[in-house]
């Protein structure tokens, strides 16, 4: 249908390649997972590396016009080899093209001078496919080793605990980050202590129990800088959290309640050492009455963060209108099952979410 070699053989092959490039898309992809701690960096540095192994691979730049200097980048990428394999595949039986008048004079007779003209090697059929099963291997290795120093070793007995744990914010700098603002930091946790028992930690095949408690801790927050982060602000810190301790029991449910922002998304990023860059934290923690690094407790803790799925530069009605679509009834009755026809069922359910 897209002019390609229509012979079995060819078209079989080029299933097998697109099946072992798409492995191979796989495992480099789990290679920058490995080194990554959340989704939106590993996004950004994959697309950032499959760029200049695209464009060295053959797709953008003709491997013939590549200085030695860069050239050898193409051996890593899975592009090369699937698109060197694929070109050979469609051209190396057409043994003759015929010409027109409309063909310049250096136009090429053969599928081969085609795959000269890449920069490819016409027996690239007989090793390419088993460089990138090659190339497979390597990308899973080194995902493999990212994961086990992430993980690091397996915890046989894991207790969380933390005593005076005490949060500042750090200063932020404005002005495009040249000078620092007069910000004072602000005090988010102060003293907070404290131990978590509470469930189970499967590690590998083993399966601990936990114990986590923490010790008055105590949270600020650090001073934000103005002007583009230039220089400091007189804003003072804010106390967070101050002497806050508790425990999380093996087999029990342990609900932490409050107003807004009362501090209860603090705590938890306190107690799996997260999102700590803006705030100062004093207290301690215990793991099963072990203290224990914040690495280490990043490493083996997680829960659901509040991450809403918001464009920050439009204001909430304009998010309301997009989101909702509800402008071009807004002006209709709303009706019911047994009185007259309104909105629709799909207009009533955005509605109630709009309300909430």
């Amino acid at each position: 249908m897209v002019g390609l070699t229509s012979g079995p053989q060819e078209f079989f092959i080029c299933i097998g390649l697109a099946a072992v490039l798409m492995i191979s898309a796989g495992s480099f992809g789990f290679v920058i997972a490995s080194m990554c701690e959340d989704f939106q960096t590993a996004s950004a540095i994959l697309g950032s590396c499959i760029t200049p192994l695209n464009i060295l691979g053959g797709f953008y730049i003709n491997a013939l016009g590549l200085k030695s200097w860069c050239g050898w980048i193409r051996y890593l990428s899975f592009s090369y080899y699937g698109y060197q394999s694929l070109i050979v595949n469609e051209w190396r039986n057409i043994d003759n093209i015929t010409q027109n008048s409309d063909m310049v004079s250096n136009s090429y007779t053969s599928g081969i001078g085609v795959i000269e003209s890449y920069g490819f090697k016409v027996d690239a059929l007989m090793w390419c496919p088993f460089a990138l099963m090659a190339l497979c291997g390597l990308y899973a290795t080194f995902a493999y080793i990212g994961l086990r120093i992430k993980v690091g070793d397996v915890i046989q007995s894991v207790s969380l605990s933390w005593l005076n744990i005490h949060v500042m914010t750090k200063p932020q700098k404005s002005i495009y980050n040249l000078y620092k603002t007069n910000q004072a930091p602000k005090e988010v946790l102060r003293n907070v202590s404290g131990e978590a028992k509470a469930g189970q930690l499967l590690v590998g095949d083993v399966i601990q129990s936990v114990s986590l408690s923490w010790l008055n801790i105590h949270v600020m927050t650090k001073p934000q800088k103005s002007i583009y982060n230039l220089y400091k602000t007189n804003q003072a810190p804010k106390e967070v959290l101050r002497n806050v301790s508790g425990e999380a029991k093996a087999g029990q449910l342990l609900v932490i309640m409050g107003a807004s922002g009362a501090g209860k998304t603090t705590l938890l990023n306190v107690l799996t050492a997260r999102d700590m860059s803006k705030v100062s934290v004093k207290g301690v923690i215990l793991l099963n009455g072990q203290v224990v690094k914040a690495s280490k407790i990043a490493s083996i803790s997680s829960y659901i963060q509040q991450q809403d799925m918001f464009q920050p530069l439009i204001t909430v009605r304009e998010h309301l209108i997009f989101q909702f679509n509800l402008t071009k009834c807004m002006n209709t009755r709303i009706g019911g099952k047994f009185t007259f026809k309104g909105i629709s069922g799909g207009e009533k359910k955005r509605l109630a979410f709009a309300s909430e």
